[in-house]
Parts: structure tokens; sequence; C-alpha cells
């Protein structure tokens, strides 16, 4: 089986559903047997080669997006060879990750070829659209197109059970299959937790054993709720000041908080940190490409902040779960499904000062730290070649209906 997966974004971007669209097509290619390979087509990326992968990666024609950098917008109608490449590939089913411009390929060629299209539905895409056209009315149309695009699929994917109720929310009434993220990173050893990847990433961070290690990791944009990050650290920072547990130096940080990614805030991240205050206690690092220092982050870290109400299913979560690293999450939200509080991870109310109130109780209780970790790992690390075999299935079935409906 041949399969192209099309999205809009692909590494260097470093997005969920791009990470996501480069696992499916690295864990395919390489599942057992051999039978079954992808072809990834994307914008191009200037400056960037995908000679490293295992599939074979299409890039067409874009141009920068200046509202959004880094991503570029999808130009295929400057790209004369493009339709008739793809064309020539016999491709046996189109994955769409998005609805946009590489979207739009994928289901003219899915019809040209006769061949089904499968469409994943991964982002809060009105939340997307709405700060770009500035219109609550322009949007709503807007959306009503997405909506259509996934009514042509002849298959439709989220990426858990809350992401299919936003879809709902937007208007589609078809089925919907559910295929959860994963992660590349292997389970800890519950016994060893740290491993040398953590020894080298405090070495070179200078994090010492006493420190307590928060998390963040994802793009440096406000839609992900970094405000309410940076604010419930100033707050976190003075009540343990208030409280001087362990009667920390004058100039000794409160804590470590490591902010791993890049995006179109994170200049403005760092400048009102520092005037909350948290010069000492944060540490932005950029975009972390090294998997062995990402997994030694996860490995130091007490827990991963990811306050997030934008994002769908992260796959974040599931690496700090790998790493026995349980997740503060905001109660209600997508990416929050399936936590149970003080189970497998940690809910907050949307405030500044619920959420620094939830991560000050965590702290207090290391061996709640602890058991929520065993559970985040137990409930949320799946590795991508399990869900590549998922899908795998899935796209089978899909071929299988769509030729008996179109004999």
């Amino acid at each position: 089986m041949l399969v192209g997966q099309f999205n809009d974004s692909f590494p260097p971007i470093t997005d969920g559903v791009a990470t996501l669209v480069r696992n499916y097509a690295h864990w395919i290619t390489r599942a057992p047997g051999g039978d079954h390979r992808c072809i990834v087509v994307t914008p191009d990326a200037p400056g960037h080669s995908d000679a490293s992968e295992i599939f074979e990666v299409i890039r067409y024609a874009s141009l920068p997006f200046p509202l959004r950098p880094p991503y570029r917008f999808g130009m295929p109608h400057l790209d004369p060879h493009l339709l008739l490449r793809l064309r020539a590939i016999p491709f046996d089913l189109i994955h769409a990750h998005a609805p946009f411009s590489a979207g739009q390929i994928a289901r003219g060629l899915a019809r040209r070829r006769g061949i089904p299209l499968v469409a994943t539905f991964h982002s809060k895409l009105r939340d997307d659209i709405l700060p770009i056209v500035r219109s609550e009315a322009l949007a709503d149309v807007l959306v009503g197109e997405v909506v259509r695009f996934y009514e042509s699929a002849d298959a439709v994917w989220t990426v858990n059970e809350a992401s299919a109720g936003t879809l709902r929310e937007y208007g589609y009434r078809g089925p919907i299959t559910v295929v959860r993220n994963g992660t590349d990173l292997p389970a800890a050893d519950p016994a060893h937790r740290r491993s040398g990847a953590c020894e080298a990433a405090c070495r070179i961070l200078g994090i010492a054993e006493r420190d307590p290690v928060f998390l963040y990791v994802g793009q440096h944009v406000w839609q992900k709720n970094v405000r309410l990050l940076l604010d419930a650290l100033a707050l976190l920072k003075a009540a343990m000041s208030r409280r001087d547990r362990e009667g920390s130096p004058a100039g000794r940080p409160a804590f470590r908080m490591l902010f791993a990614g890049g995006g179109a805030a994170e200049e403005e991240m760092k400048r009102l940190a520092a005037e909350l205050g948290l010069s000492n206690e944060t540490r932005f690092l950029g975009v972390v490409r090294d998997r062995t220092m990402l997994r030694g982050l996860y490995e130091r870290a007490d827990l991963l902040l990811f306050p997030s109400v934008y994002d769908m299913s992260s796959l974040v979560m599931r690496e700090a779960a790998s790493a026995l690293c349980p997740t503060v999450a905001i109660a209600g939200s997508n990416t929050a499904e399936g936590i149970l509080d003080g189970e497998n991870g940690f809910l907050s109310e949307e405030t500044p000062q619920a959420f620094a109130d939830r991560v000050l109780r965590a702290l207090d209780d290391p061996e709640g730290v602890r058991r929520a970790g065993l559970g985040a790992q137990r409930d949320f690390h799946r590795t991508w070649a399990e869900i590549a075999a998922q899908a795998v299935g899935e796209y089978e079935d899909v071929i299988e209906r769509y030729r008996f409906w179109n004999r």
C-alpha cells in the first residue's frame, strides 16, 4: 500500500501535526514486512534537506507566512510540475492532515485518481482563522468551508473524543474514527527514571538536585495560554518565597522553569518573564531538536506545565508520560482528555492563581507526583509503531469500503 501524507507543515517546523505526519510516514514505512510506504507532500522549506528521511518528501512552492512565522503559505499553482509528478505516483490512498493548500491538492488528486481520501481534524481551526480575518462572520464562513472539506472525505479521523466534539460543534455530522497520538520516546523504567540523558541535560543547564524543575514544550504563541502560565509562575514564586520552605539563600531561584520551543511570541514572553521578576527562574532553550536532550529534560522535570486550551491532544503530554513526568493541564480542555486529577496528572481551573495553587500542592506531595507519573505512563504512553499499525488497519478498511461502494 502506498499512502500520500499531505500537510501544510513539516520539519523543520516542529508543531504537533508536522511531528505526527513525519512519524506516520516513518513508522508505516518501517512496518514489518515492508509492504507499505508513504510519500509526504508539503510546502517547501528553503535551506532544509529531507535527505535523512527513509521516505520520499515532495515539496512544492510556498511563500513566507508573515502572521505565523516560521510557517509557509503553500502556492501549488506556482509549481507547474507538481500535479504531473503526483499523477504519476500510484497512490492507493490519500491522507490529508489539513484542509488548506495541501488538503486541496489531496482532495483533487484523490477525486481524479478514483482513490479514497482520509482527512484528519487536528486543530481548533476557528481559533487560527479569527485572529487573521478579524471578523466573526467571515470566520464562520471559512469554518463552513472547512466542514465541507471534511464532508467530502471518505473517512474522517480525529486524535481524541474531545477534538471530535469540536468538529461537530463546527457543524460536521458524519462518522468519525479516533486514532490517537503516540511518541517515539521509550517508556522509562520506574526504578531508574533518570538516565544519562538527564545527567547531561542537568550539567549543561546547571540544574542542581534540589531545584524544583518545571517544563513547557511547544510553540511560543499566545494561543497556547502562555500568558496565564507566566502569571501563574509569578504567583508561585511569591508563594514559595513567603514560605521560604528550605531557607534558600537570597538570589537563589525559587524553581527552574524551562521553555523549549519557539514561535512568534517568544521575545514578548521573555520580556514578560523579566517584567514579572522571573528572570532567575526562567530559561528559554529555543527549539530542542536533539531528542536525547529533550528526553533528559522530561526525565528531570517534576511537572510538565501545559495550560493550553487551544491544543486538541498534546504530543508533549505523551512524551512527558514516557519519562514518568505528569502534566498540569486545564480542566475541561481538549488536551486534558483522560487526565484524572492526582491519578495520572493534575487539573486546574483556568486562572493564574488556580494554576499556581495546583502546582504548589503537587510540589508539597512528592509521592503524589510519583504516583501521577506512573499513571501517566500507564494511560498515555503509546509508541508511534503502535499508532502506525492501527492507521494501516484503518487504511485497509477504508480502501475496502471505497471499492465496495464504487464498484
